[in-house]
Order: structure tokens, then sequence, then C-alpha cells
């Protein structure tokens, strides 16, 4: 930002004081634009409670102490700033609203809820302002479970009703094993071994990972990683699941991945397609060559285009699994889409395919296996090491 010409601020506490009412109407800027037409205070999402709509200042140094042929160059100074957005849509959003721009400009004359009458004229535009080291505006550490945080990782669709959402206040940090660009792993809550791990997509979104190519690709590379971990640490092998179907408190996208005997691929998957018959469901093993995107989005049982695209339009989410079978490791695949069929797939249906599998009902749900949050942050810990030294012996 630009002060008008005509306001001259020649103190460090002035400079400050006007950082401040302008970080405080971009933050109200950005909280109108999102809040609900016709909805009062309490449906507001405000910068207090929402990372993605917070704004930070910055201004220019100023030594106190200059000499005076320097003094023109800090009352200079003294007359611009920069503000620093939680992403570049909100900083795009506050600029069209005040300038009528994206790419900034002049205040517009009327520009909603102007704080103070002599801003008229100031510019707002586009700036970098000083690089810092190791980008340390940009990172937050966080100190329950040390991970460092972009901004990225708090995006401005954030929920604070979702616990998988980092900007949630109901997120259990010390859970947390692993962050990464598009999505961040996690101990599973009431874990059904000491390594199940959650992958996370980093975006609130419902659509199930494998309708995100770059969310999939990320989280591909790390289970790769995670087989290898399963293998080397606890002498096992993976059990997959997604199961990226609406619920009624809203969904999140999120992968267990669940360390299992070596020999139970076999019974595990003939349990799973059994349990599946039973409600319905029309788990089918992947032997196509296409991509799971397009394996998700295809109607397999309808090629009348039209039909297939309102089907597609219908989509209404899937459970996939991957099982490790047979001495020679063969990964197979398994989808259901709720598409083609209405059959309800119970909330926990993978974990009971587990629990009926290795005979421990406990297993079927989360709640019967949660522990005290000591106990959940020194299985994290030790997660974390162990997943670090197999990764570092990868290398």
């Amino acid at each position: 930002f630009k002060l008008p010409p005509g306001q001259m601020v020649e103190t460090v506490a002035e400079q400050q004081a006007i950082g401040e009412v302008l970080r405080l109407w971009m933050e109200r800027t950005l909280e109108d634009a999102l809040a609900p037409e016709g909805g009062g205070e309490e449906d507001r999402v405000t910068a207090a409670d929402e990372p993605g709509l917070r704004v930070q200042i910055s201004l220019p140094e100023n030594d106190g102490n200059a000499k005076d042929s320097d003094q023109h160059q800090q009352q200079q100074q003294a007359n611009y700033g920069f503000l620093e957005f939680a992403s570049h849509a909100a900083a795009s959003m506050a600029l069209a609203t005040l300038t009528g721009s994206t790419d900034g400009g002049i205040l517009l004359p009327d520009a909603p809820q102007m704080p103070q009458k002599d801003l008229e004229g100031l510019r707002l535009h586009w700036g970098h302002g000083k690089k810092q080291r190791d980008n340390e505006r940009n990172v937050i550490e966080d100190d329950t479970s040390g991970f460092k945080f972009e901004r990225k990782h708090f995006p401005a669709d954030s929920r604070q009703d979702c616990w998988f959402c980092l900007a949630s206040s109901g997120c259990e940090r010390h859970l947390i094993t692993g962050v990464y660009d598009r999505c961040y792993s996690a101990l599973a809550k009431g874990p059904a071994h000491v390594g199940h791990v959650l992958l996370i997509s980093v975006q609130h979104t419902d659509q199930g990972a494998l309708l995100d190519v770059q969310v999939s690709q990320e989280m591909d590379r790390l289970k790769d990683q995670l087989y290898r971990h399963a293998s080397l640490t606890y002498d096992s092998d993976l059990f997959v699941f997604e199961r990226a179907i609406q619920t009624k408190g809203g969904y999140h996208t999120h992968v267990h991945c669940v360390p299992i005997p070596t020999h139970l691929g076999v019974k595990l998957q003939a349990t799973m397609m059994s349990q599946a018959r039973k409600i319905g469901m029309q788990l089918r093993e992947i032997t196509s060559d296409l991509g799971m995107t397009a394996l998700v989005k295809n109607n397999d049982d309808d090629d009348d285009d039209e039909n297939n695209n309102q089907r597609q339009k219908q989509h209404q989410g899937y459970f996939y699994a991957e099982i490790i079978t047979g001495g020679g490791r063969t990964k197979r695949r398994f989808l259901h889409k709720t598409a083609s069929n209405a059959v309800v797939v119970p909330l926990q249906f993978g974990r009971e395919v587990l629990a009926a599998c290795l005979g421990q009902p406990k297993l079927a749900h989360w709640k019967s296996c949660v522990t005290s949050q000591e106990d959940e942050t020194s299985m994290a810990t030790k997660f974390r090491e162990s997943f670090a030294k197999v990764q570092e012996d990868q290398q």
C-alpha cells in the first residue's frame, strides 16, 4: 500500500497505527465478502477464527538515529508498507473489492467501510516486500507437534467444525506424523495398530483422493514409503482403504493405511468380499489399465454417452481398498461406486472387515480403541522417528 500524497506520517507510532487500521480493514473486507447474505453476526466467519482470512502488516525499518541526510528517505519509507494475506485468492478478493480491479490501483471513492476519510487516494497494488530467510513470515511452528506449517496448509475454505482441517480448533495436532504439500499424515484416532496412519488432504474436499490427481499422486508416493515402513518396522503389509462417501456431518478426504500380518492378505480379501456381498455392495477388483480418476467417474454398466455423463454428475462417492496377497506380493485393488448402487456402505466398513478377519471385534470402531493423549503423543513420536529412519535409508 502507498498512502495518499497529502498524508504524511512522521513518527514510527503513526506509521504503526495507520498500518494496523489498514490491516483490520482488509480482514473486515474478507469477512464481509464471505458472510452469508441475510445472515447475522453469529453466522460470520471471522479472521480470529479462520487463519485464511488473516492479514499481517510489514513496515519498512526506520532508524531513529539516522542523519539529517537520510531523514527525507525515511519519511518516504513511512508512507508505504506491505499487507501480507494468507493466500493469493484472499489478496485478489480484497483488491477487487476496494479498487475495482484484481491488479489493484487507487482506492474506490465508495470503497466499503472505509475507516478514515483521509485514506481517499490510497494506492493498493501487488508487491514483493523484503525477502526473508527461510520464508519465516510464511512459516508457523506448532508447539504441539513440532511441525512447521506454511500458509498453504490453512486454506481459506477450511472449516472450524472439521477435525481434519489444520485450521480447526478441533484438529489434534499431537497426532500429526508428517506435513507435505497437498496432504498431511497423522496417527489415526483410536488406531487399529500402533502404525495405523491416515493420509489427509490439506484442502477441505469431499470428493475423495482418487478424484484429485495431484493429491492422489502425493498420497501414492507416501503409500509406497508406508508399505516399506510397515515391512521393515512391523514385519507387516498394509491394508489401505478409503470410504469417500458424504456423511451427515460432512466428509474430509482421508485414506487409512493399517499394518496387517503378512499372511493375512488372502483371508482379508475373502472377508471383505463376503461382507460386501451381504450388504449389497458391488465391490469389484480393478483389472483395467485406466487411471483411477477415470475408473471412479466411468460408469461400467452404461455405454450410452448421454446417460453416462448424467451418471457422472450424480456420482455420490466410492469405497476403495488395496490388499497385498500371495507369495509374489501382488497388490490387488478393489472399488465400489455408489453412483450405480444405492446401498449404504457402513461408516466403519474397512475397520469392520479387519476386525472380523482378525477376530478382534474391538477394532471395528475407533471409539473402542481410543487411548490417552499421553499415549497418543508417544505413539506419534515413535512413528515419526521410525518413519524418518526408513526415509533416510531409502535415499
